[in-house]
């Protein structure tokens, strides 16, 4: 695998190849070799994040989102256009592939992947991946201490509802 990656001959060709290792490194219960390889890619777009941020990083992150969401609601969410970027959607995928070994390996890092692909979302457009970002971790804020009023999605993932989980 590591042959592939020096191979890749683009952003593209090094997402597959990142997702492909990060699937490999978390089902053979490698999840830090996972996050490496993960937080590697990311590094190629700039993102030069620490397997284990400081709350101070992933506050930040958290906050952006808020930030960018402003007044906009739900219904302006939905309206977004489907994401066409590809670099954006290889991106999704590694943040999406990641989510896995984060969660068991340091909160705030998995706080970071959320927030950055609901960022990315949000810039780009809505797109399939980004359903179970929402479902999965969005009431979560960063500290796991309390849970936030953000967008759920219901069981078919196709309407928008306002929850206030505290789960």
């Amino acid at each position: 695998m590591n042959v592939l990656s020096t191979r890749a001959a683009n952003m593209l060709e090094r997402a597959t190849v990142a997702c492909l290792r990060v699937d490999l490194y978390t089902s053979l219960d490698q999840s830090s070799r996972a996050i490496a390889v993960g937080l590697d890619y990311l590094r190629h777009l700039a993102i030069d994040w620490s397997p284990h941020p400081t709350e101070e990083v992933a506050r930040r992150e958290y906050e952006r989102i808020w930030s960018q969401l402003g007044s906009r609601t739900i219904e302006d969410l939905i309206e977004l256009p489907l994401m066409s970027d590809p670099s954006s959607l290889a991106t999704l995928d590694v943040l999406t592939k990641l989510g896995p070994p984060s969660l068991q390996t340091d909160a705030k890092l998995f706080s970071l992947v959320i927030c950055r692909a609901v960022h990315l979302s949000l810039e780009g457009g809505n797109c399939d991946r980004l359903v179970l970002r929402l479902r999965f971790g969005l009431a979560w804020s960063p500290d796991r201490a309390s849970a936030t009023t953000m967008p759920d999605f219901d069981s078919a993932g196709s309407a928008m509802t306002w929850s206030n989980s505290t789960d």
